[in-house]
């Protein structure tokens, strides 16, 4: 009995070891950026939700406001940030001339604001615009309310970032500021990844 126990334990031990080993020694889930980089933009947010295996971004449709239709499957840029949002929410105003700027700073990242609201004259969104000087980059809209079901935004804003191979890197839920030093930095080293 007293050697069933020994073995028992000797048996144990080493599967323990062997467990150690392989989770000590494997690799832990690889940020798509720096930890501290991403940290430093993201914990403004609400929510944000890194994709170490990032799923396809879903095909939709939007239209500008002359009605000129988009698909989602059209945007080539490295970097894509898709923001989501709406006339009546408050958060989503403050955050957009800095997506503003964050597009004007890189060639390589296209910002596409596209409106949720619930209207079915774009005229109404062309006037709030207007009214609010609003950029262009947010003169969008889901004309066929497809976004909704394909990407469900638990509240607004909400962003996206996808790569050039259609791929969600990150989502972020509430208002951030998109033009501060640390966002610089997150998306210099965004574009520095290969993906």
């Amino acid at each position: 009995m007293k050697d069933i126990g020994i073995r028992l334990f000797s048996g144990l031990c080493g599967l323990f070891f062997f467990l150690g080993v392989v989770f000590l020694s494997s690799e832990p889930a690889v940020s798509v950026i720096p930890r501290d980089l991403e940290h430093a933009f993201t914990d403004d947010f609400m929510k944000v939700t890194a994709q170490p295996k990032p799923d396809t971004l879903p095909v939709f449709s939007y239209s500008d406001l002359n009605g000129t239709e988009f698909s989602s499957g059209d945007f080539k840029s490295s970097i894509t940030v898709i923001n989501f949002w709406a006339t009546f929410c408050a958060p989503c105003i403050t955050e957009l001339p800095s997506l503003k700027a964050l597009d004007d700073k890189y060639t390589d990242v296209q910002v596409v604001a596209i409106s949720l609201d619930p209207v079915k004259e774009p005229d109404k969104i062309r006037d709030f615009m207007k009214t609010n000087r609003i950029d262009p980059i947010a003169g969008f809209w889901d004309h066929r309310r497809e976004i909704r079901k394909s990407l469900p935004a638990r509240g607004l804003p909400t962003t996206i970032i996808v790569n050039s191979g259609g791929r969600i890197l990150y989502k972020f839920e509430g208002e951030g500021d998109w033009a501060s030093p640390a966002a610089y930095d997150f998306f210099n080293a965004l574009l520095t990844v290969k993906k």
